[in-house]
């Protein structure tokens, strides 16, 4: 052994200077066979080691070489040995290694037929088990995967997968490596649920075994590729540096400074800062790659083909019109050099040029590029694929902007069904905020198609019906479907559900605390924030997959104009009302606002159509809320008249508000002098005219039997003594305890946050006290309220809330408990147990403001309370007089417990109190929702 140990160095000393033929008449035929089964033998561990790693550059697959650093010396060992010397297993891994060697430099078919041979030389052998056939089915896969080739790179993935895991255990290289793949297969395929899981397992795993490595920074850029797929930008970009300082730690080669595959990274980077819109950032990156890359000679490859794509798509939105054809066509070209006609590549080139050039008013150029993008995703994709698809809209925008509806139709109503059924299948597991990102970048759909049928309703009627039903189906999608999620999870008998759900709320109490830190002190605490952010979205993931409530719900199907209509009285309509962003050949900054009219056994609903939207959002809506004082005929003009018309002889008209309409309360416009709408009608607000359904099988309880009432708090300094209610809640506490209701009355410091806080589903719940909501552009640098106001800008739930004992008006988080400091934000809200509450009354100020979310309703309390799970709510628009207010709510619980429904009831006070003060600024602030 010690003798062959010296020849080993030998010629490790001698390797790089001396030929081959020379070492050869050095060791003579004995030290060559020993040197060779010497490489055999450090060949077998690289293969338990050695996989290669599917890697995301830009939209597409690529290779990625992470061979271990003994490759090297086992391959120039190994080849001492004679072909004669060599057994199958030697051979095929000798196949497998020329294969990688044609992978690494894009000859895809070279490589194929090299793992092909391996793999049948392997099974001449009967030597299926060896680690050996695992690499190259791994090898195999990936060169399907990479090439677009879905079915068998399915098929020899999905089996690496099992393979590894049932022979080398999860902790190892080949687990990994095949994970990430199967990963990145599943995102090509659409299946982003499972893409998600895969990466994330991935990660930890290869944090595990190999640290900061180049491994590592692969399934990390992956993973953030896939979240900046779903409109999670930040996520993505914090990934994408995070697998950045990975591949310079674990780079293998280093040219001028940075690595070439780095670069692959810094490319990513560039993609993510282009989606989020920061395109002089990405152009810096692009630049800088394109410079190396021509520098270097490397303009030949996919990487390449890709970057030229990127800057075509980024020279596209930065207005560079002359620079975009120039760099796709190139890109293009690139890509047909390097692979088969066909392919996935192309296809995404094809289609982009196709929308330049219909943006560009190139009609049949932009129809041929499509056209042919389309066949080619068709032929490489399933139908369902979301770039099949998305090939299917840009054509059928193409069609509908130059006047052939009839080849547009078929082509756009097969794509929103498709879209519906992804979101159906995808939306359910994500957190509320992955729901919001990924609503983000799909809402855009709705709109467009929007724009379609009211361009096409008059050659094609159906489309009012498509329009309105895809509209039922989306409308606060968000809102309805964590609502349904949180439901399904409290009122189930799954106490590991419950128990989970509740270790989510503690984290979300600690999320809570971590805004109201500064950097500093976060650093100071030893608080991420970021990362417990990270941990409650995951956790709530988790519990969404967990419940099958959101997904029940589409199989049942789709809500039809028909199943409304049918169960509306005679006397009764529904008004849906829809903001719709104007698409031409893009979107512009103007606004429609679409008004549906429906009414008894009605097949269709009739169509309002006011063209003044941005009109409506600016002056006419600022002139509103200042003349609630005064005689305002102008409002009524602005808003209803146009609808009136076709609800003239309706009584009880059930209405969806959307975008302007739910910063204006309908019984204040005022049709003449002496007549407010409401006196002419009965309005019952819906977040979705959908819930009419539920509201007419389930109708809300008229009475209760248990009450609790907060208010007249000990505030700190800052906030004005609000003695009205005081003796709001001492009337109405005599009013209920008359009617045998039970009472529980918090006030002043007793009425806290933590007091609502161990609340736990009172039929009732009554909040007398200031109320507040801060626009974003309000907020600055430092704190208000208590909470960092950087942390405040993102979340519009951190800007509005109720003010309770102990509140200052210059709250600082370093003397304060974040858990009461008196300031109830409607964050905090979200986590009460309200999911058997009846009704809340927030009376107090501005309690209906928040972030209007055009098809989600107000971001704020009004949403907070119903996630919470409140069946109706009563909050107000503006700031109320104390007094009024006082008043009103008397009037209101004397009529309701007197045998009225809640609407009622509160329509005669407000009617009442109008007797005393006229102006709609007394009696018209406060609304009534989700009855």
């Amino acid at each position: 052994m010690p003798v062959f140990c010296w020849v080993c160095l030998l010629l490790f000393f001698l390797a790089p200077s001396v030929r081959g033929q020379e070492l050869l008449d050095l060791v003579g035929l004995f030290g060559r066979q020993m040197v060779g089964n010497e490489g055999a033998r450090l060949k077998q561990h690289i293969d338990s080691i050695d996989f290669q790693f599917a890697m995301t550059v830009s939209e597409n697959a690529g290779f990625f070489d992470v061979q271990n650093k003994g490759e090297y010396k086992a391959g120039f060992l190994a080849d001492f040995k004679t072909a004669g010397q060599k057994s199958l297993i030697e051979i095929a891994r000798d196949s497998l290694e020329f294969g990688l060697g044609q992978y690494g430099i894009r000859r895809y078919k070279k490589a194929e037929e090299s793992f092909q041979r391996a793999k049948r030389l392997l099974e001449q052998a009967n030597a299926t088990d060896h680690i050996v056939y695992l690499r190259i089915v791994s090898s195999l896969g990936l060169a399907y995967l990479v090439q677009g080739r879905w079915l068998e790179a399915e098929k020899n993935i999905a089996w690496s997968v099992e393979k590894s895991k049932n022979t080398l255990g999860k902790q190892s290289a080949a687990y990994i490596a095949n994970l990430n793949n199967q990963a990145k297969l599943h995102q090509a395929l659409g299946k982003y649920n499972e893409a998600e899981q895969e990466f994330e397992e991935a990660i930890k795993l290869s944090e595990s075994l190999f640290g900061g490595s180049m491994q590592t920074a692969i399934v990390t850029n992956n993973a953030a590729m896939l979240a900046g797929v779903l409109g999670r930008n930040e996520l993505a970009i914090g990934k994408m540096n995070e697998a950045i300082n990975y591949s310079i730690k674990g780079q293998k080669k280093i040219i001028e400074g940075q690595s070439f595959d780095n670069r692959r990274f810094r490319l990513n980077l560039g993609t993510l800062l282009l989606a989020q819109g920061k395109l002089t950032e990405a152009e810096n990156i692009f630049l800088l790659i394109k410079k190396e890359a021509d520098n270097r000679g490397q303009t030949k490859s996919q990487e390449y083909g890709t970057l030229l794509n990127l800057m075509g798509v980024l020279y596209l939105q930065m207005g560079n019109n002359e620079k975009v054809e120039e760099y796709l066509l190139k890109s293009l070209d690139v890509y047909r050099k390097r692979f088969t006609d066909v392919n996935y590549l192309s296809a995404k080139v094809l289609n982009d040029l196709g929308n330049f050039y219909r943006l560009r008013g190139r009609f049949e150029d932009a129809e041929r590029r499509l056209s042919a993008s389309l066949a080619m995703r068709q032929s490489i994709y399933e139908p369902t694929h979301p770039d099949f698809v998305k090939t299917q809209e840009d054509l059928a925008i193409l069609y509908w902007r130059t006047g052939r509806i009839e080849k547009a139709y078929p082509l756009y109503k097969e794509v929103m069904d498709k879209t519906m059924v992804f979101i159906r299948e995808y939306f359910g597991p994500m957190s509320e905020a992955e729901k919001s990102k990924y609503w983000a970048t799909t809402e855009s759909r709705f709109q467009r198609f929007f724009n379609f049928a009211l361009d096409a309703k008059s050659q094609l009627p159906i489309l009012t019906n498509d329009f309105y039903e895809y509209h039922l189906a989306t409308k606060s999608i968000l809102l309805n479907a964590t609502s349904k999620i949180r439901k399904h999870i409290l009122t189930g008998n799954d106490n590991s559900l419950k128990e989970d759900y509740l270790a989510w709320l503690d984290l979300k109490e600690q999320l809570m605390e971590a805004y109201t830190y500064s950097k500093i002190k976060q650093k100071a605490q030893n608080i991420d924030r970021e990362e417990l952010e990270q941990r409650a979205n995951k956790m709530e993931r988790t519990l969404s997959s967990r419940s099958t409530s959101f997904a029940n719900e589409y199989d049942a199907g789709r809500t039809t104009t028909k199943q409304i209509s049918t169960l509306l009285g005679e006397h009764e309509a529904v008004v849906d009302i829809v903001r719709v962003t104007t698409f031409h050949q893009s979107f512009t900054d103007e606004s429609r606002y679409v008004v549906f009219v429906l009414k008894q056994n009605e097949d269709t609903p009739h169509l309002v159509v006011l063209d003044r939207g941005k009109e409506l959002e600016s002056r006419s809506v600022k002139f509103y809320r200042n003349a609630v004082k005064i005689t305002d005929t102008l409002s009524y003009r602005s808003f209803w008249a146009s609808i009136e018309p076709e609800v003239a002889a309706k009584k009880k008209i059930y209405v969806s508000l959307d975008g302007v309409y739910n910063q204006i309360n309908l019984n204040t416009l005022q049709k003449t002098k002496k007549e407010y709408l409401i006196s002419k009608y009965d309005f019952v607000l819906l977040g979705n005219a959908k819930d009419l359904l539920g509201i007419k099988t389930s109708p809300i309880n008229s009475g209760s039997t248990e009450a609790t009432l907060v208010g007249f708090p000990n505030y700190g300094s800052g906030f004005e003594p609000l003695p009205g209610t005081e003796v709001e809640l001492e009337a109405i506490s005599k009013i209920l305890k008359a009617k045998n209701v039970a009472v529980s009355t918090y006030i002043r410091s007793e009425a806290s946050e933590n007091r609502i806080k161990l609340l736990n589903n009172p039929a009732i719940l009554h909040v007398a006290s200031h109320g507040y909501f801060f626009p974003d552009t309000e907020m600055n640098t430092g704190t208000t309220f208590g909470i960092q106001n950087q942390n405040a800008n993102q979340n519009p739930l951190l800007r509005s809330g109720l003010v309770l004992s102990g509140a200052t008006a210059q709250a600082n988080t370093a003397n304060i408990a974040a858990t009461d400091d008196g300031f109830l934000t409607a964050y905090e809200v979200v986590n009460l147990n309200l999911e058997k509450t009846g009704l809340v009354i927030l009376s107090a100020c501005e309690t209906a403001l928040g972030d209007v979310r055009f098809g989600e309703g107000v971001y704020g309390l009004q949403r907070a309370f119903s996630l919470a799970g409140a069946k109706a709510i009563i909050m107000s628009l503006w700031k109320v007089d104390d007094a009024a207010t006082q008043q009103l709510m008397t009037n209101f619980y004397t009529n309701w417990v007197s045998g009225g429904d809640i609407l009622g009831s509160f329509k005669k006070a407000q009617l009442q109190l109008k007797e005393k003060f006229p102006a709609p600024y007394y009696w018209g602030a406060f609304v009534v929702t989700g009855i």
